[in-house]
């Protein structure tokens, strides 16, 4: 069999590493949904936070399965050997959280990305709609958090309104991405009403307006012939990451030197203070440290009051930063600028558009990470080299063996 048709695995349904794979993920992304759900807190006791963190373990046991069903090469040892050592340093200073992650970053060795977010999206939609439904109907209880100037947000089954809308953005997201060309007019119109709806609802402005301006960018790659993947486009499709990183590094580092900043976190509800005080109070350090996180989550509902000052960052290059230091952040911003740079050669625009998104939306949301909601985060198989799973031509398949090949031409003519 040559290399191509290794690759290519043009086969009609899933292959079991990808069965494997996909039963695994969901596992993680219902179990983490949930327990961004005000459901746990309707059950006395910790009876459902136990489902769901069997429900995780179910899932890693299948992630299990499929390595030792798959073979390893040296190559992958090593660089696996790093990744592990890295993330269990971070581990044990911060949270385990980046660990488990890299679970299922290496379970993607194999499984075809546009596969598993294909059968991954109506799953996704289901959970979601489910949630919100129940909220209205009186099966999930649908907190309601008061603002100091009178307004009213509802968290729509979720723990807080923000909640929402990131599900609904990632969510978008997913969809456009699965759609491609096949996006139509009436699926716009459809997320824009239940995007608006949305924001009657939580009152959540900035994320409202990122997912309602990524539908119609969407919606306009749709119908354009030409290709973005060059020129002035595709370097902001690649610098897309570490361009988002640095500008909220650089706003939180001079946040009350420069005076239009000001205005930027008044719209921003705060979150460029928050990210200067967080470094004002915890400072940027190599590895990672770990800080209690105290936010408005719950209060009114299941607390009174804040358990502690107030410190939550929203922005999830500050958050990974403080959180986890300085080498997993570059790691990160580096595993993502990778896959940008790998979607735009391999001319995969609808890929590239939503980690243009995401990027941009993971200066106002630190769910950069969290798997329940940013099922984007799996590009970060790129690290560890499993660049053939997010190609879906055969030209692309054909490009990369190209390449391929031209390296071992190189290293011979090298060693000769």
């Amino acid at each position: 069999m040559s290399e191509k048709d290794k690759i290519m695995k043009k086969k009609e349904y899933m292959t079991t590493g990808e069965v494997l794979f996909f039963c695994a993920l969901l596992c993680e992304v219902v179990s983490l949904m949930v327990r961004m759900t005000t459901i746990p807190y309707m059950f006395e006791g910790d009876f459902c936070w136990t489902v769901l963190k069997m429900l995780r373990y179910a899932g890693y046991l299948l992630i299990v399965v499929k390595f030792a069903l798959e073979k390893i090469s040296q190559k992958e040892m090593i660089v696996i050997g790093g990744l592990v050592l890295l993330l269990g340093i971070d581990s044990t200073l911060s949270s385990r959280e980046l660990f488990m992650m890299f679970i299922f970053i290496y379970g993607m060795k194999g499984v075809r990305f546009n596969r598993i977010m294909q059968v991954l999206l109506p799953c996704f939609i289901a959970c979601f709609a489910m949630i919100v439904i129940g909220s209205q109907i009186g099966l999930v209880d649908n907190w309601v958090y008061g603002l100091d100037d009178g307004r009213i947000r509802y968290a729509l089954g979720f723990f807080y309104p923000s909640h929402v809308a990131s599900v609904l953005f990632y969510m978008t997201m997913l969809f456009c991405y699965v759609k491609k060309d096949r996006l139509k007019l009436w699926h716009v119109i459809l997320l824009e009403l239940i995007n608006l709806w949305q924001y009657g609802q939580t009152d959540t402005k900035a994320g409202t307006i990122l997912t309602a301006a990524a539908l119609f960018v969407f919606y306009g790659i749709s119908r354009q012939k030409k290709d973005l993947s060059s020129g002035i486009a595709g370097k902001c499709l690649i610098f897309a990451f570490p361009g988002c990183a640095f500008l909220s590094l650089f706003a939180c580092l001079f946040y009350g030197r420069l005076p239009f900043l000001e205005g930027i976190n008044h719209f921003l509800t705060d979150r460029i203070a928050l990210g200067w005080r967080g470094i004002q109070s915890y400072g940027i350090h190599l590895f990672g440290q770990k800080i209690q996180w105290v936010g408005h989550g719950g209060v009114g509902q299941i607390v009174d009051s804040p358990q502690g000052v107030y410190n939550y960052v929203d922005c999830s290059y500050m958050k990974i930063l403080l959180e986890h230091g300085l080498i997993v952040w570059l790691v990160i911003i580096a595993g993502f600028t990778l896959a940008s740079v790998c979607a735009v050669r391999a001319h995969e625009i609808y890929l590239a558009a939503a980690l243009l998104f995401v990027a941009g939306y993971s200066m106002i949301e630190p769910r950069l990470l969290e798997l329940g909601f940013n099922p984007f985060m799996l590009v970060l198989a790129h690290l560890i080299g499993c660049r053939e799973s997010f190609l879906e031509s055969e030209e692309q398949m054909e490009m990369l063996v190209g390449e391929r090949n031209d390296k071992k031409d190189e290293t011979k003519v090298t060693q000769a």
